[in-house]
């Protein structure tokens, strides 16, 4: 097992290292895409079975194909640069600031440590989620809803050719 966790670390190590290191977003996006089945692979070994499909489902399945298909359609593989606005400097700063405030909520529990679970199952799951983690689950909602503005904002920035579609 501990050669198993070590092939799929460093999977995980390397897809990562391979996001932040391309300079093209397509090929960012397919090394997400290896790094989130890895991530799957390792909740396996945890015997978390449920957490393990949904997690390949959700987000290897629909959320990285979505992106995908994103960053094919507005064509950000050219080499133009936007203006960036102060609106979107501001938007930036709001997400990182609800980042940060996400990953704070989650490591800090009044009870004390993390609370360890039978992993795997629904039940347990929705436990967790809905009693010890409300505040990080309704600031991940508040997240993704400033994510989903800051796309709509980027999409509306006006191309240097002077395309205004």
């Amino acid at each position: 097992m501990p050669v198993f966790f070590g092939i799929i670390a460093t999977t995980i190590i390397l897809s990562g290292l391979g996001v932040i290191l391309s300079k093209r977003p397509v090929y960012s996006i397919l090394s997400l895409i290896i790094c989130l089945y890895a991530m799957g692979a390792l909740y396996l070994t945890l015997h978390a079975e449920f957490l393990a499909i949904v997690h390949l489902i959700v987000y290897a399945g629909a959320i990285m194909v979505l992106f995908l298909f994103v960053i094919m359609l507005m064509n950000l593989d050219r080499p133009e640069h936007l203006n960036r606005s102060r609106l979107l400097q501001w938007s930036a700063l709001a997400v990182g600031i609800s980042l940060v405030l996400v990953i704070g909520s989650t490591l800090y529990t009044p009870s004390g440590p993390w609370v360890v679970a039978p992993m795997g199952s629904v039940h347990a799951i929705g436990r967790l989620l809905f009693s010890k983690f409300i505040v990080p689950f309704e600031l991940s909602a508040v997240l993704f809803l400033a994510a989903i503005v800051g796309v709509v904002i980027t999409a509306k920035v006006p191309h240097p050719e002077g395309d205004t579609e």
